[in-house]
C-alpha cells in the first residue's frame, strides 16, 4: 500500500512540474529546432549551458 501511495505521490509532482514548465520546455525544444535548421557552424566561445539558458523560439538570438 505505502508504494501505491509513494508512486501517487510522484507521478503527481511530475505532473505539477511538467505543468509549471512547459511552455519553456516547448520555447527551448523549439530554438534549439530553429537553430539546428540554420545550418549554422558550432562555436566554441560560449558553453552549451549558457546557449541552453539563451534559446528563444526564433533560435539562439545568434543569427
Amino acid at each position: 500500500m505505502e508504494y501505491i501511495i509513494i508512486i501517487v505521490v510522484v507521478a503527481i509532482a511530475a505532473l505539477v512540474v511538467l505543468g509549471a514548465f512547459s511552455d519553456r520546455i516547448r520555447t527551448m525544444i523549439a530554438g534549439a529546432t530553429n537553430s539546428l535548421s540554420n545550418e549554422q557552424k558550432a562555436t566554441v566561445d560560449k558553453s552549451s549551458l549558457d546557449i541552453a539558458r539563451d534559446l528563444t523560439e526564433e533560435g539562439t538570438g545568434n543569427d
